[in-house]
């Protein structure tokens, strides 16, 4: 699902109280902020570089923020896939500046203004930032006061728009969409396991048949809770509906054939582990009373995609490449925290 645009809006919180960032320079480059990065319906409209490298290089920052001290600086130029972390995260930042532009585009639809105050506090909002950031996070992020309320009046304008879409969906879930079977697995993994000093071994052949065998004596378990404990397995109990993407897809066909009270046969999972499964009730009503709101709130981001999708078809849009990929993320952010200041 997308859940970068979810979280993006719950940064609005965070956004309003912003103070990252002593930067570490490695490198300043003027960019011509006024040139157009996105050309809309022939000029009609446009998204300026300024502003996109604003909205990229703030995300950068909270990503830093949090991931740079597990991933150490070259977490951007690292490849998966044959894209760099930079890319993706670039990807899903003119994603977000698209859908954001729709969504404010179609404010009046669905009545959604801004309070006064609202307006002041993201007015004070985008001065404070302005005070608390350095010359040269400001410099790097291309940030101006007007730039930087822009953004947060797009942000709140978005995330109020997007909630009265999903609020004007016509949606009922039923009992029976989100039916709920309660299962608990027992499950030994084959791959890897840490050793007395904490280093990570690799299971050899002869192991894995013994951890197979282990496995294979708990589909005779009577207690499978307790007799999978002892044999070293890690126990859950958990429920799953019809399009359940948390569990392994063999485990839930495994116990989709299951009865109430019985026990499968070893689930095999290949470079994760074994699995034996029981199922506790077919239908779990409670499970599936706690399920409805889950699905409903699916289904409504689902409607809020097919509502953006639409749009985004009524209107032509240009990136202008050369433009983008000036954009950067070749100097890092670096969150103040309290004891720096005091300094």
């Amino acid at each position: 699902g997308d859940k970068g645009i979810m979280k993006k809006r719950k940064l609005l919180a965070a956004v309003m109280a912003m103070t990252i960032a002593g930067t570490t320079l490695l490198s300043g480059c003027g960019m011509n902020t006024g040139a157009t990065l996105v050309n809309i319906n022939n000029g009609e409209d446009s998204i300026s570089l300024g502003y996109g490298n604003f909205v990229a290089r703030y995300t950068q920052s909270l990503y830093d923020a949090t991931y740079m001290q597990y991933m150490g600086t070259s977490m951007w130029t690292k490849e998966q896939d044959g894209t760099t972390f930079q890319d993706s995260v670039k990807k899903l930042v003119m994603k977000s500046l698209k859908e954001d532009y729709l969504l404010e585009q179609h404010a009046a639809d669905y009545d959604v203004t801004l309070s006064d105050d609202e307006k002041k506090s993201i007015k004070k909002a985008a001065k404070a930032f302005m005070k608390n950031n350095d010359e040269d996070t400001l410099e790097e992020m291309t940030a101006t006061e007007e730039i930087v309320e822009q953004y947060l009046t797009n942000q709140t304008i978005a995330s109020k728009v997007s909630n009265a879409i999903k609020e004007s969906a016509d949606i009922t879930v039923t009992k029976e969409d989100a039916a709920q079977r309660t299962i608990t697995y027992a499950y030994i993994g084959s791959v890897t396991y840490k050793d007395a000093s904490g280093k990570t071994g690799y299971y050899t052949d002869d192991q894995k048949k013994d951890l197979k065998a282990k496995a294979e004596a708990l589909t005779k378990a009577t207690d499978l809770k307790t007799e999978g404990e002892a044999a070293g397995a890690t126990i859950k109990t958990t429920s799953y509906g019809k399009d359940d993407t948390t569990l392994n897809e063999a485990v839930i066909k495994a116990a989709d054939k299951l009865s109430e009270g019985e026990i499968s046969p070893v689930v095999e999972v290949g470079n994760d582990g074994y699995y034996v499964i029981r199922l506790d009730s077919a239908y779990d009503e409670e499970a599936t009373e706690k399920a409805i709101p889950t699905l409903e709130e699916k289904k409504r981001d689902e409607y809020l995609k097919s509502v953006l999708k639409g749009w985004k078809k009524e209107i032509t849009w240009t990136t202008d490449k050369k433009e983008w990929k000036k954009v950067q993320f070749d100097t890092f952010f670096e969150k103040v925290t309290d004891a720096d200041t005091t300094e």
